[in-house]
């Protein structure tokens, strides 16, 4: 997969894929878009990006995962001191995952 080119919106970002990253790109907008209504669909750093009183969270197609990337303040606020690693400011999926959000 070609690495993808600048986008204007999340419609065009999506449609540069083949058609199966398309539906988990798309499956991950749906999901992000029911979890926060009233957030902004915007492209920063040339990701999808979803913006509520600051960045909520980033998405991205890779050669073999897609990655979902929260803000440093979101991830301390989810991580507890006896979890996750130090450091870390990505949570990243292999594309073989289910398309489901509920599986």
């Amino acid at each position: 997969m070609a690495k993808p080119q600048p986008s204007k919106d999340i419609d065009s970002y999506i449609a540069q894929f083949p058609s199966d990253v398309q539906a988990i790109l798309q499956n991950v907008r749906t999901t992000i878009s029911k979890a926060a209504p009233e957030a902004k669909e915007t492209i920063s750093y040339q990701m999808p990006a979803f913006k509520q009183h600051g960045i909520l969270v980033y998405f991205a197609a890779w050669k073999k995962h897609i990655g979902l990337y929260l803000p440093c303040l979101a991830i301390r606020r989810l991580r507890k001191p006896s979890h996750g690693t130090p450091g870390r400011k990505a949570i990243s999926n292999p594309r073989s995952i289910s398309r489901s959000p509920t599986a």
